[in-house]
């Protein structure tokens, strides 16, 4: 009867060890993802401020005449694949989508957004979680 007790207590203490490992587990990787994307945000918002802020404006917000407002780009611009397609090579993506396609429209006679071949997968996902953070 003694060894069931002792093997029912240490059963019940590794379930309980465990579940506060995976718990704490838990929460740092969610505090590591909460800090990577902020980082990410930090990062983009540099980026945009060197790269796109020349025909964008310092802020998103910005009407600087030469090219679209980027404020509430989420609800113009839902999906996250497409931006990023259309930042990576916009004169390929104008036709891809309603909203590149109303760009092209409004926009075709001021000088055209290059494709951004140079910047990496990652500093244009950086701009973009900048973006969708504002």
């Amino acid at each position: 009867m003694k060894s069931i007790i002792n093997i029912f207590l240490a059963a019940s203490i590794a379930t309980i060890f465990f579940a506060c490992n995976n718990t704490d587990d838990t929460n740092v990787a969610k505090n590591n993802n909460a800090t990577t994307a902020t980082a990410n945000a930090q990062n983009g918002a540099v980026l945009f401020t060197t790269i796109c802020s020349t025909c964008h404006g310092v802020q998103a917000s910005d009407n600087k005449n030469n090219a679209p407002i980027l404020a509430n780009i989420k609800s113009k611009w839902p999906q996250k694949d497409a931006l990023i397609a259309f930042i990576k090579n916009a004169p390929e993506q104008l036709q891809q989508t309603p909203y590149g396609k109303a760009l092209h429209e409004q926009w075709k006679n001021s000088i055209q957004m290059p494709p951004y071949i140079g910047m990496s997968d990652a500093e244009i996902n950086d701009v973009v979680a900048y973006l969708y953070g504002l």
